[in-house]
């Protein structure tokens, strides 16, 4: 399976948020979190390490969440399957840094 294949459109999508929400002056310091995160889609190959190192040291969660997610799916339940589908994205890239957190973020992933 081609991993890192399903994020190739992120980085630009992430470029036009900027523009997208221009005049919301508040949404920098969101976007500026976003962006320094999504930094790493431009290593394709070690995204995909990651991702596979994410799901293999989680594999009951993802096991759970995939499970409850068909469920959700084959029940029309739309609403939990989104929930499901975010926690296992959750689960493969990780979380966003809250604002706090982004120094030690630039510093652990500026020495890769």
């Amino acid at each position: 399976m081609d991993v890192a294949g399903l994020f190739n459109d992120v980085p630009a999508l992430l470029a036009d948020a900027p523009t997208a929400v221009n005049t919301c002056k508040g949404m920098k310091p969101d976007i500026n979190r976003i962006k320094a995160w999504a930094s790493m889609f431009t290593d394709p190959v070690a995204v995909e390490a990651m991702v596979k190192k994410n799901i293999e040291t989680h594999p009951i969660q993802v096991a759970k969440d995939v499970s409850k997610l068909k469920s959700d799916v084959s029940g029309d339940d739309w609403t939990d399957a989104g929930v499901e589908a975010s926690d296992l994205f959750t689960i493969a890239l990780g979380k966003i840094p809250a604002a706090s957190e982004m120094q030690a973020y630039h510093h652990r992933h500026s020495t890769h």
